[in-house]
């Protein structure tokens, strides 16, 4: 857990069974890399601004794997793979985050789920499913502030090939 500190490179996190949330940044500018979390209530929750979250697994939580709490903005949380978890894989509630080239599949509730609130959330070239849950991602109802916008189509046969093997996502939820 990093609580109250700003600025620091945290890496080879290995936290397992915690009673609460395995890691907690509630401050800003922080880069925590190649973690192994499972087996607390809530893998990785980030409330602070500004920090990067990469390279990691997030796997056998027994809740949600991945939470950007509503004070969550302009974090980054990327190349990690987020699966097997009893609730969400990765749920954004805080404005400007990003989610890049992570691998979710597996999870017992949708495998993302941004909230309508996550205005200028980008997620690029997140892989999400498998032949078993079909890839779940969910969006909350945009509210009137927040509208959707997504990347350029593929061809109906490579959109065909790629929903077989996995869901590749580049989906930006923008403010007009």
């Amino acid at each position: 857990m990093i609580a109250g500190s700003d600025g620091f490179d945290v890496k080879d996190v290995r936290a397992s069974g915690a009673n609460a949330v395995s890691i907690k940044l509630t401050s800003d500018d922080n880069l925590v890399r190649c973690n192994s979390v499972s087996g607390s209530p809530l893998g990785v929750r980030i409330e602070g601004k500004g920090n990067d979250v990469r390279d990691g697994t997030v796997s056998g939580i027994t809740g949600k794997g991945v939470e950007i709490g509503p004070t969550g903005s302009n974090n980054q949380f990327r190349k990690a793979t987020v699966r097997q978890n009893s609730g969400a894989g990765i749920v954004v509630e805080g404005t400007g985050n990003t989610l890049g080239g992570n691998r979710v599949n597996g999870n017992i509730a949708n495998d993302t789920h941004i909230k309508a609130a996550a205005a200028g959330t980008n997620l690029k070239s997140n892989q999400s499913g498998n032949s078993e849950n079909g890839g779940r991602v969910k969006e909350s109802t945009p509210t009137p502030s927040t509208s959707v916008a997504t990347g350029p189509t593929e061809s109906r046969s490579r959109a065909h090939r790629s929903a077989r093997r996995s869901r590749r996502l580049d989906l930006r939820i923008v403010a007009p």
